[in-house]
């Protein structure tokens, strides 16, 4: 998930979990740390995919506006199942791109 706090309250009151996603301002510290930022394929690939995801839920639209790979990544390899203007939420279960 891509969530401004995190999932915290997502996870809470959705009674769901899942791994978090960086937000703009995770990737923005890493940068000024001098880490590596890996495409939003790649970090899909080595740290998401092995725990199965089944979907990607986004509450926080700037930081998806901050890291336009991830969107594009997104709509080409999956299907939005849900949306409105307070969440995205797409269908990991088929992926176009395979593991």
């Amino acid at each position: 998930m891509l969530d401004p706090d995190y999932g915290l309250a997502f996870m809470y009151h959705g009674e769901v979990s899942g791994a978090v996603w960086p937000s703009g301002g995770d990737l923005y510290v890493d940068v000024l740390m001098g880490r590596e930022r890996p495409d939003a394929e790649t970090r899909f690939r080595t740290q998401y995919l092995p725990g199965g995801p089944e979907f990607f839920v986004i509450t926080d639209f700037r930081s998806m506006a901050e890291q336009p790979d991830l969107k594009a990544f997104l709509d080409r390899n999956f299907r939005i199942l849900a949306e409105d203007y307070n969440y995205l939420v797409y269908d990991l279960r088929r992926w176009n791109g395979g593991p």
